[in-house]
């Protein structure tokens, strides 16, 4: 793989021309591929997933996955929740602050879209 190269935000791009408009997540997940699990704080002062009603089967499922990845040293792996036959999280309205604060169309969504390929963003 690559190394991936981020240039401004200006409205063009040497290798894909004007960028795309990127209005909504439909069709992509570029931004789940790489979590591991849903990325809920988790600490002394705050348990986030018990805040937004995550069941116990639910956290317990991220807790396994967190300890498998950690058992492999695996930090590339899409997220828990995300269905990749829909493209969605499976879990949507429970997920994550930070997911809920991803702005569509920004450097870092660009940056996730170009990684996965996704339309030359």
């Amino acid at each position: 793989m690559h190394p991936i190269e981020l240039q401004s935000t200006d409205a063009t791009d040497a290798r894909a021309g004007t960028l795309p408009v990127i209005e909504n997540c439909d069709d992509c997940g570029a931004c789940c591929m790489t979590v591991g699990t849903p990325p809920f704080v988790l600490d002394e002062e705050r348990d986030e997933a018990r805040e937004r009603g995550v069941s116990l089967p639910l956290r317990a499922e991220i807790q396994a996955r967190r300890r498998e990845l950690d058992a492999t040293g695996r930090r590339d792996a899409p997220c828990l929740w995300f269905d990749p036959e829909t493209l969605r999280c499976r879990h949507h309205e429970m997920r994550p602050q930070v997911c809920r604060d991803y702005t569509i169309g920004d450097w870092h969504c660009r940056f996730a879209r170009r990684r996965e390929g996704i339309d030359g963003a």
